[in-house]
């Protein structure tokens, strides 16, 4: 998949063990028969504030080079292959980037914003499936309430979408609980904050300071 402009796709090793990724052909042949190979990769998706320089680039592919060698690509068949790519749900941001993306930072790799990563399936069949029949079997490749499904390259960009923070009014309306981080040791004025107390801006709901009583070190 040709990446969106601004986001860098930089190919890692198989995801899926040849055990899981029979059993997961299976699956799919139960939906789609027409479906005859399956293979699997990790993708890694980078965001940049600018572009790397030579030596910032090597640096980040070393970070992103794990795991087992990898192999070189199945040859293609006689049929047509399908790409679906699976990805973190837009407006997540998944443990592992978390990590990823802090030890990019800590390397000296200050461009990057953040690091994310997908696993691309590479589904064979005889024919062109369509988009109607890969989204039917796109549901077997991954976890709803965690992740997404993407069938075009464009769709990449969602991943880094950056919205506008809602005022918190608006977020607030209708729930009766909301939970802060604010500190005493912040500053002279949150040095009173209760822990547990209504909230006379929103409406009265119930404030939730957990971290009220924690030091800077504690945090």
């Amino acid at each position: 998949m040709k990446q969106p402009s601004g986001i860098l796709g930089i190919a890692g090793t198989a995801a899926l063990s040849p055990f899981r990724r029979a059993k997961l052909l299976e699956r799919l042949r139960a939906i789609e028969p027409a479906v005859t190979a399956l293979d699997s990769r990790f993708m890694h998706f980078v965001e940049c504030t600018r572009a790397l320089t030579a030596g910032e680039r090597a640096v980040l592919l070393a970070l992103l080079t794990y795991g087992p060698r990898p192999q070189a690509p199945p040859p293609a068949g006689e049929g047509a292959a399908h790409r679906v790519l699976v990805v973190p749900r837009a407006g997540t941001i998944s443990p592992w980037s978390s990590k990823a993306t802090d030890i990019a930072r800590v390397c000296g790799l200050e461009p990057v914003r953040r690091i994310e990563r997908g696993i691309e399936y590479r589904l064979e069949a005889p024919r062109p499936l369509g988009a109607a029949r890969l989204g039917a079997l796109a549901p077997a490749l991954f976890d709803r309430m965690t992740e997404m499904a993407l069938l075009e390259a464009s769709e990449v960009a969602r991943l880094f979408a950056h919205a506008a923070p809602r005022p918190l009014e608006r977020v607030l309306k209708g729930h009766e609980a909301w939970i802060t981080g604010l500190r005493r040791s912040q500053s002279t004025t949150r040095a009173r904050t209760p822990t547990v107390a209504p909230d006379p801006l929103h409406d009265g709901i119930t404030k939730i300071a957990p971290l009220a009583r924690w030091s800077k070190t504690q945090v």
